[in-house]
């Protein structure tokens, strides 16, 4: 449980952050900046920690809310892995994920990925941590959106498992030619895997020059993200 003194402290589950936390984070940002951190890693590290706390989050909700949800008694105290949640914020968390418009939200993407023609091989991995895992043999600045699509999809012997997701990944290599030699110029959400796709970006969501993109709730994720470790680091 992080301490600050000799007074605990708890993160909250829900967003945005206290004022307090807020300064906090500021303080902590300034003490990260006498670390040199390569320009083309901090990508990393902001998805990194955007995907682990909506993980955290799930995993919370998957293990320890929803198989409980018709006995709401078991449902009043954190759950004994995680005593250091304050037991208001669990309140919150809890009565947040039971509610109506949650469980239409969760039913409702469940249909989504039912539908989706272009399933990921990565399970639990998630998309920062094969970014992560893919930057050591693939320059950085060559990892963008259309490619992350790609190794997503594909085996260990880089195999696509419908012909579909092979369609569109054949289809990301030749705009990537064109690219290259000058004939198509792409540029923001119009990028390659916005073409091979036929569709426009995702509504809500934030693209970024790197071609890395965050939602909204990304966003605030990884300030929440921040707010656990910042607060690890004693007052001066």
């Amino acid at each position: 449980m992080p301490q600050t003194g000799n007074e605990t402290t708890t993160f909250t589950l829900a967003h945005p952050l206290p004022d307090k936390k807020e300064s906090l984070i500021n303080k902590t940002v300034r003490r990260v900046e006498a670390f040199v951190i390569p320009k083309e890693c901090r990508k990393l590290v902001i998805s990194s920690a955007a995907n682990k706390w909506r993980d955290f989050k799930s995993k919370l909700t998957k293990k320890y809310i929803i198989p409980f949800i018709d006995t709401p008694e078991l449902l009043e105290n954190p759950p004994d892995d995680y005593r250091c949640i304050n037991k208001e914020h669990w309140e919150q968390f809890v009565a947040e994920r039971i509610s109506d418009a949650f469980q239409e939200l969760r039913e409702a993407q469940i249909e989504k990925r039912k539908e989706n023609k272009y399933p990921h091989r990565m399970a639990r991995k998630g998309n920062a941590n094969l970014q992560e895992e893919l930057s050591a043999t693939i320059p950085i600045e060559e990892l963008d959106r259309a490619t992350m699509w790609v190794k997503a999809r594909q085996d260990k012997n880089g195999n696509f498992k419908a012909v579909e997701v092979q369609e569109t990944a054949n289809k990301i290599q030749k705009l990537k030619q064109k690219e290259s030699d000058g004939s198509i110029t792409t540029q923001g959400s119009d990028d390659v895997l916005t073409l091979a796709l036929g569709r426009p970006e995702h509504p809500g969501r934030w693209g970024t020059r790197s071609n890395m993109v965050y939602t909204v709730n990304d966003i605030d994720e990884i300030r929440a993200e921040w707010a656990e470790h910042v607060l690890k680091f004693p007052e001066n």
